[in-house]
């Protein structure tokens, strides 16, 4: 197991936008965070996310509560500087 700082990218559907959205930020079906998204729905938040993983495939996801219709995209995730390739919900950390 290694320690890993991930960037994660995050934006709000901007058709889909309600008041108050919610979004859940999952790394391999763990909650790292839940967060009230606040802003204008041209923005996205840049989640700092500090896990501990092995080498190897790992998913990552973000998902509303079922009560809302809000659509959330995640559209960049940064390793140590770089970005990963974010395919079908995953990467793949070596």
């Amino acid at each position: 197991m290694r320690d890993f700082h991930l960037e994660i990218d995050i934006s709000c559907d901007p058709q889909n936008v309600q008041f108050n959205p919610v979004y859940r930020l999952y790394v391999n079906d763990i909650l790292i965070t839940e967060r009230n998204y606040i802003w204008e729905s041209t923005h996205f938040i840049r989640e700092h996310v500090f896990v501990k993983l092995p080498d190897g495939k790992h998913s990552i996801r973000v998902e509303t509560p079922k009560n809302q219709n809000n659509s959330f995209r995640i559209h960049r995730v940064v390793y140590d500087g770089a970005p990963l390739r974010f395919i079908n919900n995953t990467i793949t950390i070596s």
